[in-house]
């Protein structure tokens, strides 16, 4: 955005998914909230990520959206996909859906819009 080869309208114009499965992701969850404009969910780990769950995850979310389109819930997609997570007993993941999910949105649309009036 500062080298202006894209705007915040072009990062606000569909929705995206962006798999944040390093460790410590959840640092940065809700400045990509803000800079997608609340047009993004996210996976992200709360510590150390594991390339197991991550890539099992992924792979399964993107053949399950392939297969039946865009018409399933995060909801549906985290009760499906519930047997990637059987080796995260601590529950080290923020998922597409939960309640911090949600919040972050919350916030992170008032923060967007407003820096859209600010230019």
């Amino acid at each position: 955005m500062e080298q202006e080869i894209v705007s915040y309208e072009e990062l606000a114009a569909k929705q995206r998914f962006i798999s944040i499965g390093a460790c410590g992701g959840i640092k940065i969850y809700a400045d990509l909230t803000e800079i997608f404009c609340n047009k993004v969910d996210m996976l992200a780990s709360l510590g150390a990520g594991k390339t197991g769950i991550n890539n099992l995850y992924n792979w399964f979310l993107f053949e399950t959206v392939a297969t039946e389109g865009g018409n399933i819930s995060w909801k549906e997609m985290d009760r499906r996909a519930a047997f990637a997570f059987l080796e995260d007993p601590d529950k080290d993941y923020q998922l597409p859906g939960e309640l911090p999910a949600i919040l972050y949105k919350i916030l992170g649309k008032r923060k967007c819009w407003s820096r859209f009036y600010e230019e």
